[in-house]
């Protein structure tokens, strides 16, 4: 199970959910390996419209600035 882990910003029940839908996702899909980037702040309105394109095979996160990465990890299941 991937466990995400609280800083002084993160609100505590968000984080629940979200673990609770990656671990669900990773394990009913049965992917390999699963990224996780913790970014400084709240998405605003811009990114209420942004998917991935249709016929894409993999999810594609848009680029943010190194600035605003607080940590990221990687998971991997044999």
């Amino acid at each position: 199970m991937i466990e995400l882990f609280r800083d002084e910003l993160d609100d505590a029940g968000f984080l629940s959910v979200v673990q609770r839908i990656i671990n669900g996702a990773a394990a009913e899909l049965r992917v390999h390996e699963v990224f996780i980037v913790h970014i400084d702040n709240w998405f605003d309105h811009k990114w209420l419209g942004w998917r991935t394109r249709r016929g894409d095979t993999e999810l594609r996160i848009p680029m943010f600035s190194p600035g605003r990465v607080r940590s990221e990890g990687r998971f991997h299941w044999d």
